[in-house]
């Protein structure tokens, strides 16, 4: 079944990639303290887990830290700059060539999306 959703899912070319905006998740509460930034994101159950999730008393909510390069990149999202931009604009502020910048910033962005922080958003093309 996994092996279907694989096909199905539709290839980026770097282009497309590089022309994505990453944006914030709407519901996280970010709150800063003299060591970094603390975000937090509410967790998400399957359906069938829902009623232990209240029995159980599970954890509804989960805080990262983001400091260093962490807090910078993620101030750098701002629903408006591209991928390339971020890339770009991290490369000049730590004199990065655009391959090094590329790897840390789609490196990082990828972790910050497994966590629910940030979300890509990919932009249509115009047909002319």
């Amino acid at each position: 079944m996994q092996d279907d959703a694989k096909a199905t899912r539709k290839k980026l070319t770097l282009d497309a990639q590089l022309a994505s905006v990453p944006m914030r998740n709407r519901q996280i509460a970010v709150n800063e303290d003299a060591d970094g930034l603390n975000v937090t994101v509410k967790l998400s159950y399957p359906a069938i887990m829902r009623p232990l999730v209240f029995l159980l008393h599970m954890r509804q909510e989960k805080t990262y830290r983001l400091d260093g390069l962490g807090r910078q990149l993620f101030e750098m999202v701002d629903d408006k700059r591209t991928l390339a931009e971020l890339i770009d604009r991290f490369g000049d502020k730590h004199k990065l060539t655009f391959f090094e910048s590329m790897a840390f910033v789609q490196s990082f962005l990828r972790s910050l999306m497994q966590r629910g922080i940030i979300a890509l958003g990919v932009r249509q093309r115009q047909v002319r």
